[in-house]
């Protein structure tokens, strides 16, 4: 899949090019040049699962799409509570697992 930037100006890359650079040459995010064919997704075993499926149609072709579940593995590695709502609807409660926050002290 090749990425373009959202201003335009820069040449289409991978998806290893557009990770390792962050912003396009000429300031855009880089964003799915066409987004991948709509499918029905399948809750896999673990939530590293789900999202290595989901993701997979943006790693195809690049060096990073045999790393993707070892990806998913690591980035999904706390517990995802499933709670239920009623009436057969869950939610995750993804508040459980590792941010870049930082608790302020008080002033």
């Amino acid at each position: 899949m090749q990425f373009v930037s959202t201003r335009g100006q820069s040449p289409a890359v991978g998806l290893s090019a557009a990770i390792a650079a962050g912003l396009a040459p000429d300031g855009g995010l880089y964003v799915p040049a066409l987004l991948p064919a709509a499918r029905e997704l399948q809750a896999g075993p673990t939530l590293a699962d789900t999202a290595a499926d989901l993701l997979a149609p943006f790693f195809a072709g690049d060096a990073l799409e045999t790393a993707l579940p070892a990806i998913c593995r690591e980035a999904f590695d706390f517990p995802v509570p499933l709670r239920p709502l009623g009436g057969g609807d869950h939610v995750l409660e993804l508040f459980h697992g590792p941010t870049a926050a930082r608790a302020r002290a008080a002033t």
